[in-house]
């Protein structure tokens, strides 16, 4: 009974602090992505389906699930508020999820330790208070994750495995690299050893008949209004030429050059549409890569730093004005503070995988992280990425501070593994501070 007592505890604290952060980010119009999404959500409300204003089917920008989502919550006669509630409500499942992954996994005291964690992780509030898809994607993917540790484990398990799949090819309908991440897990659940090979393979297809099952039905879809073959949509290829194009060393072209305009690959004026775009973009990435590996191994290498995307934060309250020109030396300063500290973080996230014990869910996590960093290797896109990466590392955290770090400090040695779980504070407390700054700034 204590312990769930703490269990809701923690998770009134987070919706309190996580609610608190949405009012005072939250209403303003939707810029950017967020216009895209909230406007494909207020069309399909409207009953005029999932549509650009022109009337052809919305393919060409992001996944379909989370404006299907905003649709569905619009048509109930919900507004900004309703879906800021709805993906409140979604965080704190996806909290639950990961302490009930780090239960299974370790035991009760490092759950207790990986929901405490989570309620910490601050950046939750910021997107649970936008129109973004990483609430959505990230309770979708914890979800399957729970689930695959489920079946995995179990003699049988076969239904967990197929109702895993279907969650991690609905988290791919919300973003895409959630597919990469499946293929990852399947091929793990295929290679393990100790099961028979035939119970693998079986647990492997459910798996993949799951995917199949959440995706088909879209990519069927496409097909028969467009007569092209898409899986999930055209834009994925984009990104993935301009997160390797020379003239995007930092980030989207869209994101630093004025006007969006970007380097275009040979052919592009003869493109008869955007599915040959997707085509001629994804080819030109292929080459780029095949021609400058180093240089793209760098970049990828470089934009794994830059964690949570808060120095893009930055510098956009300082373009609209929000910061004087004075501060700009100390906006530098943060910046460069807060890039140490993001890679401090994702150190401390991976080593602590490492140092978790052999079983199911180390090949699962595992699994899960080198699947997001092909993913991000091949587009080298938003750190948003790393928002699920984080998630799912969270159990692992709740494991160093419960289990090893003790360990460690009674024996009193290994010094760098302390300093390790000290830059670890550090990285998550300057994560604190940012948005902390975030929220005082926004709210006055």
């Amino acid at each position: 009974m204590r312990e769930y007592r703490y269990v809701a505890a923690v998770l009134l604290a987070a919706a309190i602090v996580w609610a608190a952060f949405a009012v005072v980010l939250g209403d303003y119009p939707p810029v950017s992505d967020q216009r895209e999404y909230y406007n494909a959500g207020a069309r399909l409300a409207a009953g005029l389906g999932l549509t650009y204003p022109n009337g052809t089917l919305y393919v060409h920008s992001h996944p379909p699930l989370y404006p299907i989502l905003l649709g569905l919550i619009f048509g109930a006669g919900g507004g900004a508020v309703a879906v800021r509630v709805v993906q409140l409500v979604l965080a704190l499942a996806t909290l639950a999820l990961a302490y009930l992954t780090a239960r299974r996994a370790f035991g009760v005291r490092v759950a207790k330790a990986s929901l405490a964690a989570g309620a910490l992780y601050l950046p939750t509030a910021f997107y649970l208070s936008q129109f973004y898809s990483e609430i959505l994607f990230t309770f979708l993917l914890v979800a399957a994750a729970y689930l695959f540790l489920i079946g995995l484990e179990s003699r049988r398990g076969l239904g967990v495995c197929l109702a895993a799949g279907v969650l991690l090819g609905a988290a791919g309908l919300a973003r895409g690299v959630a597919l990469v991440v499946a293929l990852a897990l399947a091929f793990y659940m295929l290679l393990r050893r100790g099961p028979a090979f035939g119970r693998r393979l079986a647990k492997t297809a459910a798996l993949a008949l799951g995917v199949a099952a959440a995706v088909a039905p879209w990519s069927a879809y496409v097909y028969r209004e467009t007569g092209r073959a898409v899986l999930v949509d055209t834009k994925s290829a984009m990104v993935f030429y301009l997160g390797n194009n020379e003239a995007t060393p930092a980030h989207h072209a869209w994101d630093i050059v004025s006007g969006g305009g970007f380097p275009q690959p040979a052919g592009v004026e003869q493109a008869r549409d955007r599915f040959e775009l997707s085509r001629l973009y994804f080819a030109e990435a292929v080459r780029y890569i095949a021609g400058h590996p180093g240089r793209t191994l760098l970049r990828f290498v470089s934009k794994f730093a830059d964690t949570w995307e808060v120095d893009r934060m930055f510098a956009a309250d300082y373009r609209a004005g929000y910061l004087p020109g004075a501060c700009k030396p100390f906006i530098y300063a943060c910046l460069a503070a807060e890039l140490a500290a993001s890679a401090a973080a994702l150190v401390a996230f991976w080593v602590a995988l490492v140092l978790m014990p052999a079983g199911a869910w180390r090949g699962l996590a595992w699994a899960a992280t080198l699947a997001t960093a092909f993913a991000y290797a091949a587009t080298l896109s938003h750190p948003h990425y790393h928002y699920p990466l984080m998630v799912l590392g969270i159990p692992a955290l709740g494991y160093f501070f419960a289990e090893v770090l003790p360990g460690l400090r009674a024996r009193a040695f290994s010094r760098r593994r302390l300093a390790f779980a000290a830059a670890a504070v550090a990285a998550l407390a300057v994560i604190w501070v940012r948005m902390l700054w975030l929220f005082f700034v926004y709210g006055s």
